[in-house]
């Protein structure tokens, strides 16, 4: 594999990788079969035509692929995944339901980080059935959807929200009458101090 990338890449992957399998390199060859290998090398003359697969992308083509079991293709599924009103195979429901709440984040995502947080768990999926998992016969998957309130909605829900922040001035309270007349009967009962000279 090392002297067939060698020759495909020429220098651009020596001068990235060296003449000899790094450890990391090793690491992930020593995960899959010759046969695998060789299927990465074939993915690589559609995915990585200029620049050379680093060694968990390489890893990702060498492993089953969807079509490999009769599930859509990696772009279709991530094609499904990120549209929201479009219909989903099962097995791409099924791996959104597995990502949980990261889901909202992928969809908001750039296109690359989509895939980076996507791909991985699409893999899993596909093992998952390679190794023969089921998936279940309805996979339901909540869509995101916008709605528009109507007007008269929209009037009441905006009047509650200017209620709530700016309320209307209070009215002052009616004088109590019960005091008043009991202020003024005591000012009639208070003494009325005359000077000399008052009439």
């Amino acid at each position: 594999m090392w002297k067939r990338f060698s020759n495909l890449y020429g220098y651009t992957f020596t001068r990235q990788y060296g003449s000899e399998p790094s450890s990391e390199w090793s690491m992930v060859l020593d995960r899959i079969s010759a046969g695998q290998i060789g299927k990465g090398i074939n993915a690589c003359f559609d995915k990585h035509k200029t620049f050379p697969p680093n060694p968990m992308e390489f890893l990702t083509l060498c492993l089953p692929s969807g079509v490999d079991f009769g599930l859509p293709s990696d772009d279709t599924a991530f094609s499904q995944a990120t549209g929201v009103s479009t219909s989903k195979h099962p097995a791409v429901a099924y791996t959104l339901r597995n990502m949980g709440d990261s889901v909202f984040e992928m969809r908001r995502a750039s296109a690359e980080a989509a895939r980076a947080m996507f791909n991985p768990e699409w893999v899993k999926t596909v093992v998952y059935i390679s190794e023969g998992g089921g998936l279940p016969d309805r996979a339901v998957e909540i869509e995101e959807k916008t709605e528009r309130m109507g007007n008269s909605e929209a009037m009441a829900r905006l009047a509650a929200i200017k209620a709530e922040s700016c309320p209307e001035p209070t009215e002052p309270k009616p004088t109590d009458e019960i005091n008043t007349t009991a202020a003024i009967a005591g000012l009639e009962a208070m003494p009325v101090i005359r000077r000399s000279g008052d009439v």
